[in-house]
């Protein structure tokens, strides 16, 4: 009986002992993702397929000068044959700065920015010598006065600002799959063909001529956060341009974009700093 009195003892006092020991919260998980309130940076960089206007009228024009030249309509003083048309584009980069109104809402400011280069031939004007001195004049010559060039020229080379609104289906979580619409306009280069049927249509100029461009864009992603304050993107992008410089009034170019690129969240980033400078 005395064993059994000291048993129930020592095991009330076990429970006491539990008892009287402060509960232990388990820490807060940190909240990772999209959500309202947030600063988010990011900048990507991929490849690009382009088409419009901007394209077309050069593809045709070389298709034309190919014709012309096998029918000996135009003198060839460079090779036999005219080389197709192509263009390659450079790789796209892009970055953009997007506050978040909601838990699912953003708003921001965005950069594009890529070139296109072109490749086939242009008529260069050939001149005869009037001038008294051998040099003082040259005028065109009407007989034989054009000749086809290969080579690769820019087609444009631009920077777009846009501002962006955007709709996230999934808030605080590591996977962020999004669609954006944007709009803006920028400013490019081009020694493109112009689009003008007067007498020097089919010149390629020398230099490059300064233009402006507005464009709008329409495009889906996902973010994937692989750290609180950082994540892997992953965006396809499609956009318009409306072109217009003092070699040609108006053409279009239409890009898609396929991109991979670092989100930040400057928020949390920030919060971070702080922590570690108390």
């Amino acid at each position: 009986m005395t064993y059994l009195i000291l048993i129930l003892a020592f095991l009330s006092t076990l429970t006491f002992a539990q008892d009287a020991q402060p509960s232990v919260t388990p820490p807060k998980k940190a909240i990772i993702g999209f959500q309202k309130g947030q600063l988010y940076l990011s900048a990507s960089t991929g490849l690009l397929t382009a088409s419009g206007s901007l394209i077309d009228t050069d593809r045709s024009y070389n298709d034309t000068l190919s014709t012309q030249s096998q029918l000996g309509l135009i003198e060839n003083k460079t090779q036999p044959f005219v080389t197709p048309f192509k263009y390659k584009p450079s790789g796209s980069n892009s970055g953009s700065l997007e506050y978040s109104l909601t838990d699912n809402i953003g708003v921001g400011v965005s950069m594009l920015q890529f070139s296109v280069h072109g490749n086939g031939q242009s008529r260069y004007q050939n001149y005869s010598n009037t001038g008294a001195s051998g040099n003082s004049s040259y005028v065109r010559t009407k007989d034989q006065t054009l000749y086809s060039v290969p080579g690769s020229y820019l087609m444009y080379s631009g920077t777009n600002m846009m501002l962006s609104g955007s709709y996230h289906f999934i808030s605080k979580s590591i996977l962020d799959p999004y669609i954006h619409l944007k709009a803006g306009g920028g400013t490019f280069l081009s020694s493109s063909h112009r689009n003008l049927y007067d007498d020097d249509k089919y010149f390629l100029k020398t230099g490059d001529f300064s233009g402006l461009s507005k464009i709008v864009g329409i495009g889906a992603g996902v973010n994937f956060f692989i750290l609180e304050e950082m994540g892997i993107k992953f965006e396809l992008e499609h956009y318009r341009q409306y072109l217009s410089c003092t070699n040609f009034s108006s053409k279009t170019l239409d890009t898609t974009h396929v991109q991979i690129g670092l989100v930040f969240n400057l928020t949390t980033l920030q919060s971070g700093v702080t922590k570690v400078q108390k």
